[in-house]
Order: C-alpha cells, then sequence, then structure tokens
C-alpha cells in the first residue's frame, strides 16, 4: 500500500519554471536544459519501479522520496515497510553496462558513447542505512533488520563486477526482480513481527518527520530574480505578458484567452523566487494592478497562510498538493473569436 506517493521532484518544477522564465538567449539555458534532461530521466526510472512495487502485498507500506533528519537530511528514494523489515532503496535509471568497481568504488558505464563514471549508489544506500537505524533508535522506534537495496530500473542494463566481488548482486538487482528479493528477504524465524496497530505507529512517524527539501534554483546556477520574466506566460504561444479581460486572460500576440494563466505564474513565483507570497509582491510578479482580484487569486487557490489581511503571507503548496494545482491548468487555451 503506497503510505507516500511518488511526486514529481520539486526540482525539475523549478528548473521547468527557470526555462519558461529565462530570456530565449540566456546563457545558462543550455546547463539548465542538460540538467532538467538528467533529472527527468531519473524520476522516469523511479516510476518504471512503481510497476513493480504494484505485485506487493497490501501489508507491505511504499514511502516514496521520504526525506529524514539524523545528523544530517537523507532522502531514501522508496522505503518499504513490511511486518518483519524495512527495504531502503535507490533507484538508478542508466543504461548500457554498468562496472561496479571493486578497488576504486566507483561505477563505470560503458555504453556506444564511450565510458562515464558515477559515485557508487552502493555506499549511498549503507549509508541511508546507518542514517536511518540512528534515527529510529532516536524515533524509539522498533529494531527492525534494514536491508538496503539499488534497483536498476532498465532490464536490458547489464551490471558487471569483479571476480570476487560477485556478492554485490544481493544488493544491485534489476526492477523485475523486486517482488521475488523482497520474498527471500523475509526471515525464516523473525525476531520480531509488527502488528497492524504497530505498523501505522511507524507510518505515522515517518510521515510526521518528512521535511521536503527546498533550495534557491537561482543560487545554484547564480542567476540574479532581475533577470526572470514578469508577467503571465501565455499557454498557447508561450509570449510574455497575457492582459486581463473579463472572466480571464488574452494573448495579445496570438489572440488566446485563458482562464486560469495566472495559477502558472504565482506556482512559478514558489518555485524561482520565495516559498511564501504576498498580495503585493504578487500583483508586481503578474503585472497586474486589482488588488481585489489578486486577492481573490491567492484566497481560491487554498494555499496556507498567516498574518493579517493587510501584510497576509500565502505559503508554497505542499508536494502533494502540486498535482492539483497542475490539474487546474489543463483547461485549453481558446482562440479569442474575431
Amino acid at each position: 500500500m503506497i503510505a507516500k506517493k511518488r511526486v514529481v521532484p520539486l526540482k525539475i518544477r523549478q528548473l521547468e519554471a527557470l526555462l519558461r522564465r529565462l530570456p530565449p538567449h540566456h546563457p545558462k539555458i543550455p546547463l539548465i536544459e542538460q540538467d532538467l534532461i538528467k533529472r527527468r530521466t531519473g524520476y522516469r526510472g523511479e516510476k518504471n519501479v512503481d510497476y513493480h512495487l504494484s505485485f506487493l502485498p497490501d501489508e507491505y507500506l511504499i514511502f516514496h522520496g521520504l526525506r529524514l533528519v539524523h545528523l544530517h537530511p537523507f532522502q531514501i528514494d522508496t522505503l518499504i515497510l513490511a511486518p518483519s523489515f524495512i527495504t531502503a532503496a535507490e533507484i538508478k535509471n542508466i543504461s548500457g553496462t554498468l562496472f561496479f568497481e571493486k578497488h576504486s568504488h566507483q561505477v563505470i558505464r560503458q555504453s556506444s558513447k564511450g565510458e562515464d563514471g558515477f559515485s557508487n549508489p552502493l555506499l549511498q544506500v549503507q549509508r541511508h542505512k546507518v542514517q536511518l537505524q540512528g534515527w529510529m533508535e532516536k524515533m524509539k522506534l522498533p529494531e527492525l533488520p534494514i536491508e538496503p537495496l539499488v534497483i536498476i530500473s532498465s532490464n536490458s542494463t547489464i551490471i558487471k563486477t569483479n571476480p570476487g566481488n560477485e556478492h554485490i548482486y544481493k544488493t544491485v538487482i534489476h526492477a523485475e526482480q523486486l517482488p521475488g528479493k523482497l520474498e527471500k528477504l523475509l526471515p525464516s524465524s523473525p525476531s520480531l513481527i509488527l502488528s497492524s496497530k504497530e505498523l501505522n505507529k511507524v507510518k505515522r512517524t515517518f510521515l510526521k518527520s518528512h521535511e521536503p527539501l527546498y533550495t534557491s534554483i537561482l543560487e545554484s546556477y547564480n542567476i540574479s530574480p532581475k533577470e526572470i520574466t514578469r508577467g503571465i506566460q501565455c499557454p498557447a504561444c508561450a509570449q510574455y505578458p497575457m492582459s486581463r479581460i473579463y472572466g480571464g486572460w488574452i494573448c495579445p500576440a496570438c489572440a488566446r484567452e485563458s482562464k486560469n494563466a495566472h495559477i502558472r505564474a504565482i506556482l512559478d513565483y514558489f518555485l524561482l523566487l520565495d516559498n511564501s507570497i504576498t498580495s503585493r509582491k504578487c500583483r508586481n510578479f503578474l503585472l497586474y494592478g486589482s488588488k481585489k482580484n489578486t486577492h481573490k487569486f491567492l484566497s481560491a487557490l487554498n494555499f496556507q497562510s498567516s498574518g493579517t489581511t493587510k501584510n497576509r503571507l500565502y505559503h508554497s503548496p505542499s508536494e502533494e498538493n502540486w498535482e492539483d494545482l497542475e490539474n487546474l491548468l489543463n483547461t485549453p487555451a481558446r482562440q479569442n473569436k474575431p
């Protein structure tokens, strides 16, 4: 059963927003596009594993993207909580042949383009295991055995290693091996089996302790906020800015109308500039002057807020709410009748 669903990573949303809002010939665009491709590839690999997770028993609780803190923050791609064990999995979507070098602890990918190196995910999952053990001890949770796994999402990827290092195949597996692997992890004589009540207690503690990461994407690429294009982007032709008409917005460039185009702009503000916004800052970013309507826009989106009416702060949506807000943008732009 899914206890924490997989969501589009915030970093992907930030990179997409950055490409929407930078001038077309900005020098950082090629680098940002390259980074976005890598992030999407990783996320696509994680989604591919979800199919194989669907075969697990309902009593297995699945947490995607759980981020906890023990001395340092750590995020686990997929954590599986079973009554008698925990699996902490790192998912890799890498094609070609992966060689796990025993002596250098490096992973070398061989493909038609040549060789390139990667950090070793085995070291990462072992570190996550130690951190998770320490965190669970701190939280006074049951001491279930923790099994680290590296899941290669593509079944066509070849996994190799040095002679004498074959033990890594117990930890590095293809996605289709996952259900069988977890079945083998079931201890014949478990020292501890959690009841449904105990499982739910651990589940609640995991979810309550999750700490999403918010980083400034502009600082990451050394981009000034002044370089970000303001206004409402036309969803049809991508031009800026749209103008307000009764019941919506119209694009001066292509004459397309949109009812909800302002939502994308408000979300872009959260992704690029700050994780909270005031009505004044919203008007400034939208290039729109109506205090009354801006207040309506922000209130209608049900953001968490704080402060008095005059200085009210509206806070960025939670991870789970981003998808719902994105769905509001699916209303197609319509052609304005001449």
